[in-house]
């Protein structure tokens, strides 16, 4: 575990991130729709295909932003917890106020499995219309 002193999530990095795990121009020439291997996520605003080998590439370092959430996200302490709440770090520290920032972290935990949302279902029911989160790490 990293000590969460020393971690502050970047939402640039994270944005690059998630950049860095889409599919180039060049691969996508002579595909009709999408990609056979392409992780796809249903987020909030997207519904995304992600490069497979690229995404698995980034999985240490979305890890290491996960474990420096709020506790309460983890599974085997409280559970759901709202994804607003995903803004601050556990050390109470906003790491951004922006929700896309927030979006594309999720985005990349829930491609990796490594997150889960509450089931689609009863977003419309939760505050802001907002989904619940799950992290899926020790």
């Amino acid at each position: 575990m990293k000590n969460i002193g020393s971690v502050l999530i970047d939402p640039k990095e994270v944005y690059n991130t998630l950049l860095d795990c889409f599919y180039t121009r060049e691969e996508l020439i002579g595909i009709e729709g999408k990609p056979k291997d392409a992780i796809m996520v249903k987020s909030i605003s997207w519904n995304l295909g992600l490069h497979p080998d690229r995404l698995e590439a980034k999985r240490e370092q979305v890890k290491t932003w996960l474990e420096v959430l709020p506790k309460s996200f983890r599974q085997n302490v409280c559970g759901c917890r709202p994804f607003l709440n995903a803004a601050f770090q556990e050390d109470k520290i906003q790491w951004t106020n922006s929700l896309l920032s927030i979006e594309e972290l999720l985005v990349l935990a829930t491609a990796l499995r490594l997150a889960t949302p509450s089931p689609r279902i009863i977003w419309p029911y939760l505050p802001a219309g907002m989904p619940l989160y799950t992290i899926n790490i020790e």
